[in-house]
Formats: C-alpha cells, structure tokens, sequence
C-alpha cells in the first residue's frame, strides 16, 4: 500500500519539506526534491518514525510527517531530552517516544553522503532499472546484420557464402 506523507530532509543544517510517497511493503519513501524533477530519491523509513502533524482551523487536518537523514538515507527517530528532579538533583535522560513535531531538538547529522546506500535505494531497486539493463545486452536482427554487413563483417560474411560453394579463400 502506498501512502502520502510529508517529508522534511535533514541536510545538515538545513531542512526541505517535500512530499514523499512511502510504500509500507517495502518500507521505502520516494521524494521529488524539486518541481518537475524526473529524478527520484528513496529513503529508507521506519513505521515507528512517522508522526502525525496537525494543521488547519481547530486541529481538524492530520498529515503524516517524517524526518529523514540525507546522509544515513534513513528516518530520524525524534527524541527529547526530560528533565527529572529529584531530591532536589536535576537529572537529564533522553526519551524517544512519540512527541509532537515542534518539541524536536538536534536533529542533524555532519556526516558526507553515503553515495553506495544511495545507488542501492534509488537505482537497484527499481525495476525499470535492471529492465532496461536487460534489454541493453540484446541486438535485434536488423541490428547484427547491419553490424555484420559493415566492414570485416562482408568479408567473413563471403568466405562464408563461397566455402558453403567448396572454394576457400584466406
């Protein structure tokens, strides 16, 4: 099943709302990065990480929202940091739960752009991909004999013909 979600990339410190297509059967989000881009990018998305956001008069509009990594291609689980105090000591932890998008801190990542996991979700797996990689390495007739009929190809092509007659020539 396929469903519409909004997804804000986490490039740095920098964050692009797009909208993003996530298939529950293969846990992947497909995103546009910009108006009548061609080209696609896949995230890897965790059911867990996808949050409700509300919009709208009242709270009546709901829209799925996930932050993604464009670094680790992977959704980003939100956490926050709870402040306990106890016996008059403060005490910090970090929880990760389901908390409304606004509460969210530290978010981004400085690692570079991991170009394999990259090629792996946007290119080999599509099948268009390997479809057309396919295709690649079959000729049509028309094609090999074009090929054949072009240079040394006539000439094998006669030697063929005239040792079928019983002549052989070098």
């Amino acid at each position: 099943m396929k469903l519409k979600i909004k997804a804000k990339i986490v490039d740095r410190h920098k964050i692009f709302p797009v909208n993003a297509v996530y298939d529950t059967d293969k846990g992947l989000a497909e995103v546009r990065r910009g108006f009548r881009k061609l080209v696609s990018e896949r995230f890897e998305v965790n059911p867990d990480d996808i949050y409700e956001e509300f919009n709208g008069f009242r709270n009546q509009r709901k829209k799925y929202t996930v932050f993604v990594d464009n670094a680790s291609r992977k959704s980003i689980p939100m956490q926050r940091v709870k402040t306990i105090l106890e016996d008059g000591k403060k005490k910090e932890e970090v929880v990760t739960e389901n908390i409304e998008v606004k509460e969210c801190i530290k978010i981004h990542n400085d690692n570079p752009i991991d170009q394999k996991k990259r090629n792996a979700l946007n290119y080999l797996t599509q099948e268009s991909f390997w479809k057309s990689l396919i295709e690649k390495r079959k000729l049509p007739l028309s094609t090999t004999i074009f090929l054949l009929l072009a240079g040394i190809g006539i000439w094998q092509l006669i030697r063929l013909i005239f040792s079928l007659w019983g002549a052989n020539l070098p």
